[in-house]
């Protein structure tokens, strides 16, 4: 079982897309069995969404 720090880390790398296709391959399955991991990359994830003034919306194609 990996530590708390570790699972912040890998959600990081996760949610701001700094995995190899292996890597993210392993945290989408980890996603799926891991309720821990899950809730870690949920948390960030809306934490990171507080910072996007504009939203899902006004991105357009990016």
């Amino acid at each position: 079982m990996s530590s708390e720090s570790d699972r912040v880390a890998r959600a990081g790398d996760y949610v701001f897309g700094l995995m190899n296709d292996r890597e993210r391959a392993r945290a989408e399955r980890d996603l799926e069995i891991d309720p821990a991991f899950r809730d870690t990359v949920l948390r960030l994830a809306e934490r990171l969404r507080a910072f996007d003034p504009e939203g899902p919306e006004g991105r357009g194609d990016r």
